[in-house]
């Protein structure tokens, strides 16, 4: 009987028959994706231009809610098969959470707003993309983004990024680099004004230590 887990390891942590990652329409990476596809020495795109809609021969992948696409690791990653799954859209709920009927593997954020005409315009949802694992001194880019109420995505040019050594800002581009001086799982938390701050973990090794997918050197 198939048993099924729920992780926030890094992906060439993850040794499994099958591992699971979401993507939103567009292509847009969800958590895990971006290492996931790193690892196969391509990008989700290629992918979908190739591997048709599992069960839908016919079907291109975009994400769709419920479409997945199945990819064989072939020893690029400790997990046999990648399966990428579509989310959907990311975008503002029209209705309130009582009336909001949810699919499995939605994701929901909760944030103030207000409704009316006049109300301000509401705070925009921040996505922080960083890898899952990083080690000690290294420079480890980190891309931000900021979210539309239609969930269209658009760089977050001079948003604070902190949890590093040094508290940093996003270029125009959405991006900053970190460095970590600790070793261990470090929080990295962004802000920017009129926005809806996020937070990822990275975990951090210092060298071989045995950890965060790292080899263990032994003596």
């Amino acid at each position: 009987m198939p048993t099924f887990s729920v992780s926030k390891s890094a992906a060439k942590a993850v040794k499994c028959d099958v591992l699971a990652v979401p993507l939103f329409e567009g292509l847009k990476l969800g958590p895990g994706a971006k290492e996931a596809q790193d690892a196969l020495g391509t990008t989700v795109k290629e992918l979908t231009e190739h591997v048709p809609v599992a069960g839908k021969p016919s079907k291109q992948f975009t994400g769709e809610l419920g479409d997945a696409i199945l990819v064989q690791t072939l020893g690029k990653l400790p997990a046999k098969q990648v399966l990428f799954v579509g989310m959907g859209p990311e975008k503002e709920a029209s209705v309130g959470a009582c009336e909001a009927q949810l699919q499995a593997g939605d994701r929901v954020l909760f944030f103030p707003s207000c409704f009316g005409g006049a109300c301000p315009a509401s705070p925009a949802p921040l996505a922080v993309e960083a890898p899952p694992s990083a080690n000690v001194g290294e420079a480890v880019p980190v891309t931000v983004r900021r979210y539309s109420a239609t969930g269209e995505a658009s760089p977050a040019a001079g948003a604070s990024v902190t949890g590093a050594a040094a508290p940093v800002s996003t270029d125009a581009g959405g991006h900053a680099t970190l460095t970590f001086t600790s070793a261990g799982q470090i929080t990295v938390r962004v802000s920017a004004p009129e926005s809806v701050r996020t937070e990822t973990t990275v975990c951090v090794h210092a060298g071989n230590d045995g950890t965060c997918g790292a080899p263990a050197t032994t003596a």
